[in-house]
């Protein structure tokens, strides 16, 4: 990036590590720039604290704000993630919560695509002459999934494909095991096993009996082997 901008003057590349909290916010790495305070464009995409890098935000007001959304979570779905120190994905926070952030700071919600959405500041929506529609309207619903019930109490994942990964090994259906530290509110983590794994799962018994066993579900192994049979 160095090599590339060097001949371009009014270029200020910076590589940094970004936090919301210590010396590494964008308000303290922004004032080694000399950038004006209604800069541009601000675009945060980092898989987990982008919220919190947001709200951390005090000294700047760029014109327009395209911030990464979880767009698993229904536009009514109000979800504040926790923050991550650890440097890992989290699971990310609702555009419903990113309007009530936004809305905080002086900002109004003017489109989505399928990941992210776009804010501008309030002063400047009267000059983009658009009509602006609720978000249930401009959302993406292409991520959203509803497990469904059938009257016999059998689940279906609707539709039936993972917005992320795949459900195609035991690998990955075990990989879904990681626990939240905090789950939307009124929500039960779950992990999917699609009934094509069925018989590879009774194939590799002691694994998924280790599995079940280490997380405290022995009783609902016995009982999905007792029906099994």
């Amino acid at each position: 990036m160095l090599d590339y901008t060097k001949s371009f003057s009014n270029v200020i590349p910076v590589n940094s590590y970004v936090s919301y909290e210590g010396d590494k916010t964008i308000d303290k790495i922004l004032q080694t720039t000399g950038i004006p305070k209604d800069f541009e464009l601000l675009s945060i995409d980092i898989d987990g604290d982008d919220y919190y890098v947001w709200k951390s935000i005090e000294q700047y007001q760029p014109k327009l704000v395209i911030i990464e959304h979880n767009p698993t979570l229904p536009p009514d779905v109000e979800f504040v993630d926790v923050p991550r120190r650890s440097g890992k994905a989290g699971f990310g926070s609702s555009v419903k919560a990113f309007m009530k952030l936004a809305n905080q700071k002086g900002y109004e919600l003017i489109c989505c695509t399928l990941a992210n959405s776009f804010f501008v500041h309030k002063s400047l929506v009267p000059h983009l002459d658009i009509c602006q529609k609720p978000l249930s309207e401009i959302f993406s619903y292409d991520y959203v999934r509803y497990v469904l019930y059938s009257y016999s109490g059998k689940a279906f994942l609707f539709p039936g494909k993972a917005p992320y990964g795949n459900l195609n090994t035991i690998e990955s259906t075990l990989r879904q095991s990681n626990v939240l530290s905090n789950p939307p509110e009124n929500s039960l983590q779950v992990v999917l096993i699609p009934c094509e794994q069925l018989d590879s799962l009774m194939a590799e018994d002691k694994l998924f009996k280790e599995y079940l066993t280490a997380r405290g579900l022995k009783e609902d192994y016995d009982l999905w082997l007792q029906n099994r049979q």
